[in-house]
C-alpha cells in the first residue's frame, strides 16, 4: 500500500498482485506463419484458403508465382489479382509477408525471364502494386530471383544485379519492411553501414530459410571471421548471428528451421540462437522433421511450467510484453504519477507504433489516458518504465496496449480480461 499526498489530500494506491502467464499470445506481426501459394494469371480459390487458415496465427506468407508472365509485362488484371489476394488477408486480420518469385520447384534457371531488363520491369510493376496496397503488407520478402525466390541458383544473383532490384524495392512505401536471404547480401546492398554503423533509414531484415540446418545454416554463413575476410564476405555463424541481432533492433528477422542431418541442437542452443538473432517469425510447417522434434522436447527445471520447445519458441517469437510492477508517487509539483514497469521477454522488439491506454473506472465515470509510442524500441530482455500523470481519482486502474494504426489489441503476458485489459490496482483518496 502506497500513501501519497496531493493538495493536502492523502491518495492511497493499492497495486494489484500481478501474475504472468506462459501461454501463447495472439498478437499482430509476430509468431508462426503458413505459406499460401498463388500463381498470377490463374484463379484464386479463396474457399480452399479459408479451410487452411489457423486462427492462432496472425501472420501469413502470400507466395505469388509470376513465372506465367515470362518476358512480358504486368497487366491491369495482374495488379487486380494481387490486390484481391492482399485485400482478402487484410480483411480477416492477417499481416502479410509477401514474396514474388519465378520458381516454386528449384528450377529458377529455367523459369526466370531470358533478359534482366524484363526482371527490372517486373520489379517496377511489383513496387507499384505493393504501393497501391501499402496498408496490407508487413514485409516484401526477397528480390524475385532464385530458386523459391531465395536469391540463389540464378543467373541474376550477382551483387550489382541484386542492387538494381533492391533500389526499385526501396521505392515502396516506408511503412513496408524488406528482406533479403543472407546477411552478406544485406551488406552488399548497404555497404555504407560499415562506415556509419547506423540503421537509420534502412528497413531491410533477413529471412533465413536454412536456419539451424547445418553449422553454416545451409550456406547462409561462412567459416572465417570478419577480421580475416572483411565486411563484404561471409562470416562465421557466431559473428553473423551477432550481426543479424543488430539488424533485428530495427528490422524483422524470420525464416524457416531446417533439420540438421549431421546432428541435433538442444533446447538452450535453439533458444539462444533465436534470441541472439532477434527472430520474429517462423514457418510453422517447414521443416516438419525438426518441428516435430521441438514439439516432443520439454524443458528441464529452468521454467516453472512444463512446456515444449515448439511452444516456448512460438510464445517468444517477436515481442512479448509483460507488466512487472506498478507504483504511484508524487512529483515535485505534488502531482500523482503512475509508474508502470514493462519488460519485453520476447526475442525481438515490436516493429509498429503502439499506444498504451490507462483506463480509470468507478461507478460514476470512466477516464482514459493514451500514451503514444510507449512500447516502441523496447528490445529483447529490456525493461522500460512508463509514467503517466493521474488527476484526482478514486477507482480501479487498468492497462491496455494497441497497435496504433488499426487499434488492434496487443495482449500483454499478464492475466487480463477478454479485451486485453490488465488490472493494475486501485486508487483511493482519504
Amino acid at each position: 500500500m502506497i500513501l501519497l499526498r496531493r493538495n493536502q489530500k492523502r491518495i492511497k494506491f493499492t497495486p494489484a498482485l500481478l501474475s504472468e502467464k506462459s501461454d501463447a499470445l495472439v498478437n499482430p506481426q509476430r509468431g508462426w506463419y503458413r505459406i499460401f501459394y498463388f500463381v498470377l494469371r490463374k484463379p484464386v480459390n479463396i474457399a480452399e484458403i479459408e479451410k487452411e487458415l489457423d486462427p492462432s496465427q496472425t501472420l501469413v506468407m502470400a507466395f505469388i508465382d509470376i513465372s506465367e508472365i515470362g518476358n512480358g509485362s504486368f497487366t491491369e488484371e495482374d495488379n487486380a489479382q494481387i490486390t484481391e489476394i492482399l485485400t482478402f488477408f487484410n480483411e480477416i486480420g492477417k499481416d502479410v509477408i509477401l514474396r514474388f518469385a519465378y520458381d516454386r520447384s528449384g528450377r529458377a534457371m529455367e523459369t526466370e525471364p531470358g533478359s534482366f531488363s524484363a526482371v527490372l520491369n517486373h520489379a517496377k510493376s511489383i513496387k507499384d502494386a505493393v504501393n497501391l496496397n501499402k496498408d496490407k503488407v508487413f514485409i516484401l520478402q526477397g528480390l524475385i530471383v532464385g530458386n523459391w525466390g531465395e536469391m540463389h541458383s540464378s543467373k541474376y544473383v550477382f551483387p550489382e544485379k541484386l542492387s538494381e532490384i533492391g533500389k526499385i524495392f526501396e521505392q515502396t512505401d516506408k511503412s513496408i519492411f524488406l528482406a533479403v536471404r543472407k546477411p552478406l547480401q544485406w551488406r552488399e546492398l548497404y555497404s555504407s553501414y560499415s562506415k556509419k554503423q547506423s540503421l537509420e533509414s534502412i528497413r531491410t531484415g533477413i529471412f533465413n530459410d536454412g536456419m539451424l540446418g547445418s553449422d553454416t545454416d545451409l550456406g547462409t554463413y561462412g567459416y572465417k571471421s570478419k577480421n580475416e575476410v572483411g565486411f563484404r564476405c561471409e562470416w562465421n555463424a557466431n559473428e553473423e548471428t551477432e550481426f543479424i541481432g543488430i539488424i533485428s533492433e530495427k528490422n524483422p528477422i524470420g525464416g524457416e528451421a531446417v533439420n540438421n542431418d549431421e546432428g541435433d541442437y538442444d533446447w538452450e542452443y535453439v533458444v539462444n540462437r533465436l534470441k541472439r538473432s532477434g527472430v520474429t517469425y517462423l514457418n510453422s510447417e517447414h521443416d516438419k522433421e525438426v518441428l516435430d522434434k521441438w514439439k516432443n522436447r520439454y524443458n528441464g527445471g529452468a521454467l516453472k511450467e512444463k512446456i515444449s520447445l515448439y511452444d516456448y519458441v512460438g510464445n517468444h517469437l517477436g515481442y512479448r510484453f509483460a507488466v512487472k510492477n506498478v507504483k504511484a508517487k508524487t512529483d515535485k509539483k505534488g502531482e500523482t504519477i503512475l509508474c508502470i514497469k514493462i519488460s519485453n521477454d520476447g526475442f525481438a522488439p515490436a516493429y509498429f507504433d503502439t499506444t498504451l491506454k490507462i483506463e480509470l473506472s468507478n461507478a460514476d465515470e470512466k477516464r482514459e489516458i493514451s500514451l503514444s509510442s510507449a512500447l516502441n524500441g523496447i528490445l529483447s530482455g529490456e525493461e522500460k518504465e512508463i509514467r503517466a500523470e493521474i488527476s484526482e481519482f478514486k477507482g480501479d486502474v487498468f492497462l491496455k496496449a494497441e497497435r496504433t494504426s488499426d487499434k488492434r489489441t496487443v495482449f500483454l503476458a499478464n492475466e487480463c480480461d477478454e479485451n486485453g485489459r490488465v488490472y493494475l490496482g486501485r486508487m483511493e483518496q482519504k
